[in-house]
């Protein structure tokens, strides 16, 4: 039980009527029974654990219902106290059991029985659930859709029965399919993507929360043959909430500035997809991604609106609850029902009908509430990092609500005061208590949050506490402008241009600021981050802290300050590397390497990808921050093909830099990418060096880095054969790097003493002309691993490779682990199993 403070009416009634924050506590309801109970805290902890033990166990749903049944039956007899103990029971069994059937079960003639390891071509017959929309991929545009399987078309017979949802995917733009439209459509059947290394995001486990079973690639829009339209009740409702969605955005389209439909769309209706990557970089690094998420504080301005409009009125507390449920319900709606927005929502409308009954509802009896019916409505949300902390910003709130309520009553004025008495007074005090408010609720959300943030996304950012302290009221005024601008839209559209203008100057403001305070170099930083079981003890240390009633806020220092103390220890008594070990990562169709030596010291051997440099940054800085550092020692760039270096300056923003290491030749490449590795990372205070064949980089005593190839002075006809070819001995074993090395380079590192090695990186990431059965004479592997993009890429060259010899591509396998002993033992080990 959470205690609250109170204060007479009078007193409420001055703070709410002082902090718009707080406008919510209407003063008119402020003598109707307050509680600070939550019986309903028990069963979300049941609920969660039921969640989490199904999730981690896969425990049979029959199990799952005889533990139910048999906690019912024994409830009946049981003591009090018993009961308690059994209904907790049931209640976890419960929610395990559902979220085994959302998670785990699939009915015999469900889609998912068709997905294979790779694609496959194949026809469904089907109805479209979502009207189709428009992705922005930077290069390209995909159009997006969600189809309801019914039939398998057969050659020859009758259809077969189908079940399931698939995510459509249509390369390139095309007519929108609505709601309800019966289609036939010829595609690739494809698997989820699922990560290639540890910390990627699970792509896989995201459609099945959203209850996709696979991916239907599409060529073009000629492939879908529209059958028929016979939309639902709730298509036409879908339908309807898409042409409201499409008018918005072609009212934005009329902006004046460019910037504005992308995020005014993101603000206003809860959709990132237009959201160009730089801008969104922007909002987290300045730590105001949260303004563009749906949430809380978009639902707060509505929910104020709603009911100062409906009191303003003279509605009476029927009528303003039932104003306030069809505009919140109505605003869930239009925005597509995120996780993040229902939970505010559900959570504002719990307060409203505990006003209407006239009970005052504690904030933990809320949050338990609204924490049950979301994870009744689907269960994998417990585990999306949005509502995570969207939850977790709404408990610290409401815990720091009383101090608020303390700290911000004004004092009457007395008429005796001088004149520069009452200004102080009128002006300074409320100024004041704004700052003292506006500060501690920033911090509360700030220390609740940040060990998530950290251990989620990598990144601090100092500066976001000032900008969202200062930025407070500013926001709130953007949103108020903007809902009224969607309102004008409604019913006056021809005045909608002047209030859109309006919105539009304080929206610029937001992104001038967010983008100028990204840009502070000591504004933000990408850290390693703690363990989770120390975020779990974080959260667990501060729960136990606040069921300490009174003694809550000295209980919470106590227990944090110890944890803490247990994290930096742990951290201190940690076993370093016993060996050396070489992390080949999955990053498609590029390259990225990483080298931890016996001494624990990081070197990356290139770091790209094509077309996609943010998933080889992605999978380095993972790399990197997984052994609790944030630096590279050295970076060898092979040569200056994108592929294999466009990450690099992603990696200066986030790692602290150490040598560069290159060849003549790719300083003469002159490409941009090229330029762009060399001058950022000299941004960074990073120092560079050019390395020939004969050269050996010195990182560890322990161990030997020799640059076989290219020669000084060497210039091969085409880039890929200037491929810096890095051969590492230790303990006994050998490790070849070779980069993109073909054609003469090939032949002149073929044409120098043979060296058997232990694990060959294949050559152009596995291509035939590159891996020639001289290649594997010369070499003779135990391993050859390829970083390619395709999965069977290695099993084409397989002959040129001794019988014996193990081949893995991280297109299939993902991370490819190399570990060596320090006494010569050898273990290659992959991400995924093959």
């Amino acid at each position: 039980m959470i205690p609250l403070k109170t204060c007479d009416r009078p007193s409420r009634q001055r703070v709410c009527e002082a902090n718009p924050m707080l406008s919510f506590l209407d003063p008119g309801g402020l003598q109707r029974t307050a509680t600070g109970r939550a019986p309903a805290a028990g069963l979300a902890g049941a609920a969660v654990a039921g969640i989490i033990l199904d999730r981690s166990l896969e425990v049979p749903l029959l199990w799952w219902l005889v533990i139910a049944v048999s906690a019912m039956g024994v409830m009946w007899g049981a003591s009090v106290r018993h009961t308690a103990v059994c209904l907790f029971v049931a209640w976890t069994a419960a929610f395990g059991g559902w979220h085994h059937v959302r998670w785990f079960t699939r009915l015999a003639d469900s889609v998912a029985h068709l997905v294979e390891d790779e694609s496959r071509p194949i026809t469904l017959k089907g109805m479209i659930l979502e009207p189709s929309w428009t992705v922005n991929r930077g290069d390209k545009l995909e159009t997006v859709t969600l189809l309801d399987c019914q039939q398998l078309p057969q050659p020859g017979g009758d259809p077969r029965p189908l079940s399931g949802r698939v995510r459509i995917v249509v390369d390139g733009p095309m007519t929108t399919l609505l709601a309800g439209t019966a289609v036939t459509i010829n595609g690739r059947l494809m698997p989820p993507r699922t990560g290639l290394n540890p910390g990627d995001f699970e792509y896989q486990d995201w459609l099945r929360s959203q209850g996709m079973e696979a991916v239907l690639r599409v060529g073009s829009g000629e492939a879908i043959q529209v059958d028929a339209f016979a939309p639902r009740w709730r298509d036409r409702i879908s339908n309807l909430r898409h042409e409201l969605r499409q008018h918005t955005r072609a009212a934005l389209a009329k902006s004046t500035f460019t910037t504005t439909p992308a995020v005014a769309e993101a603000l206003l209706l809860g959709t990132r997809t237009q959201l160009p990557g730089d801008l969104r970089l922007a909002f987290m690094e300045s730590g105001t991604l949260h303004v563009l998420a749906i949430s809380g504080v978009n639902v707060g301005v509505i929910w104020i609106g709603l009911v100062r409009g409906a009191r303003g009125l003279g509605l009476s507390y029927r009528w303003t609850a039932i104003v306030v449920f069809a505009g919140l319900g109505g605003y869930v709606w239009l925005t597509d029902a995120n996780p993040p927005i229902v939970r505010a929502a559900t959570f504002a409308a719990l307060v409203q009908f505990a006003e209407l009954i006239g009970r005052r509802i504690s904030p933990l009896q809320g949050l338990s509430l609204t924490l049950t019916f979301l994870l009744a409505a689907n269960p994998a949300d417990l585990f999306n990092p949005g509502a995570q902390l969207s939850f977790l910003s709404v408990a610290a709130l409401a815990h720091v609500v009383p101090y608020l309520v303390d700290g911000a009553v004004p004092a009457r004025l007395s008429p005796d005061l001088t004149a520069r008495e009452k200004w102080r007074r009128m002006l300074w005090q409320p100024l004041g208590s704004w700052i003292w408010q506006a500060n501690l609720t920033t911090a509360a959300v700030w220390f609740v949050t940040l060990p998530l943030v950290l251990w989620r996304f990598h990144l601090c950012s100092p500066v976001g506490f000032v900008l969202n302290v200062f930025m407070g009221p500013y926001v709130w005024l953007m949103l108020w402008m903007g809902y009224l601008w969607l309102a004008v839209l409604a019913v006056a559209p021809g005045l909608s241009p002047a209030f859109l203008f309006v919105f539009e100057l304080l929206l610029q403001g937001l992104v001038l600021a967010t983008q100028w305070t990204a840009s502070w170099d000591s504004g933000h930083g990408y850290v390693a981050g703690p363990d989770g079981w120390w975020v779990l003890g974080f959260y667990a240390c501060l729960l136990w802290g606040l069921c300490q009633g009174r003694r809550a806020v000295r209980a919470v220092v106590f227990a944090v300050l110890i944890w803490i103390n247990v994290g930096l220890f742990s951290g201190l008594v940690s076993a370093g590397p016993s060996g050396l070990t070489c992390d080949i990562l999955g990053v498609g169709h590029g390259l990225a390497v990483i080298i931890e030596t016996p001494s624990g010291k990081l070197l990356a051997y290139d770091a790209g990808s094509l077309g996609n440099p943010e998933q080889a940054a992605n999978a380095v800085c993972q790399a990197v921050w997984q052994r609790k550092r944030r630096r590279l020692d050295a970076l060898v760039v092979s040569h200056a093909d994108s592929d294999h270096c466009n990450a690099v300056p992603m990696l200066t923003d986030r790692l602290s830099c150490g040598t560069l290491l290159i060849h003549e030749t790719f300083l003469r490449s002159r490409t941009p990418t090229a330029s762009a590795v060399v001058s950022t990372w000299g941004e960074q205070a990073g120092d560079g060096q050019l390395i020939a064949a004969g050269d050996h980089i010195v990182l560890d005593p322990a161990m030997d880095m020799e640059v076989l190839h290219p020669a000084v002075g060497f210039r091969g006809e085409r880039d890929n054969a200037n491929s810096l070819v890095l051969l590492i001995s230790y303990a006994g074993r050998r490790i070849l790097l070779t980069g993109d090395l073909e054609r003469d380079g090939l032949a002149a590192l073929l044409g120098s003493p043979r060296r058997p090695v232990d694990l060959l990186l294949s050559p152009h990431h596995g291509s035939r002309n590159a891996n020639p059965a001289e290649l594997g004479a010369w070499t003779n592997p135990t391993w050859v691993v390829a970083s390619a993009a395709d999965r069977d890429i290695l099993d084409r060259v397989k002959s040129n490779f001794p019988p014996e010899t193990q081949r893995h591509s991280t297109a299939q396998t993902g991370r490819v682990r190399c570990r060596i002993t320090s006494d010569g033992q050898i273990h290659v080990e992959t991400y995924r199993p093959r």
